[in-house]
């Protein structure tokens, strides 16, 4: 069976999860059968993977929804009378959960990197920072620079020069957002004219206007 064009009946009644739209959730239930049918390592993995709970079922069940609302930023579809669109709407995408928050374990983080690699993700976007930065992890993200995916990691937001793990090492594309803040940005002689929100310093690789 296709699992993209589930039964008329099931398309009907195809709310599993109950959540009031049709989403990977219900494909997760509808279609899972216990077997590694790639043989990629991971069972069922239909509609991503969680590497914080390490099972199938990449939902984000937390209240702030760090991750959720930078997908929605980066790949929400156009016309369809939810939200925003995305920067890149027509982007396929693939949804990777490595902790509860926009703070994490870099291990989890790690196997997330190495699961993109292994199938053929050309970019891994976080927005988040780690508790750590295990040899692992950097281990990870070079073995994806070797097969050229493009780790797009964030500098994080806390307007200093902290240096975000794991934006900091080796082989990412760190970036952040400035916006002006004072009357003419010509008249600037100093950092302290823009409030960046994101982490700023000589690390950074890329700068996008911002609002907020």
């Amino acid at each position: 069976m296709d699992p993209t064009t589930p039964p008329t009946a099931d398309r009907q009644a195809g709310d599993l999860n109950r959540n009031c739209m049709f989403d990977g959730g219900d494909l997760v239930l509808m279609f899972s059968d216990g077997k590694d049918d790639d043989g990629n390592g991971y069972v069922d993995d239909i509609a991503g993977w969680d590497f914080y709970h390490n099972d199938n079922d990449p939902y984000d069940d937390t209240r702030y929804g760090h991750g959720t609302g930078e997908a929605n930023d980066s790949s929400a579809e156009p016309n369809n009378g939810m939200g925003s669109i995305g920067t890149c709407p027509h982007c396929r995408f693939v949804m990777l959960r490595v902790g509860e928050s926009f703070i994490t374990d870099s291990n989890n983080f790690a196997k997330a990197v190495v699961y993109a690699t292994d199938n053929g993700f050309k970019v891994v976007q976080e927005a988040l920072g780690t508790i750590n930065q295990t040899a692992f992890s950097r281990t990870a993200i070079d073995y994806a620079y070797s097969k050229g995916v493009l780790i797009d990691a964030s500098m994080a937001d806390e307007n200093s020069r902290h240096h975000n793990m794991p934006a900091t090492w080796n082989h990412t594309l760190p970036v952040h957002t400035v916006r002006f803040n004072g009357d003419s940005f010509h008249n600037s002689s100093s950092f302290l004219a823009f409030d960046s929100c994101t982490n700023y310093g000589g690390h950074a690789a890329l700068s996008v206007a911002g609002t907020s």
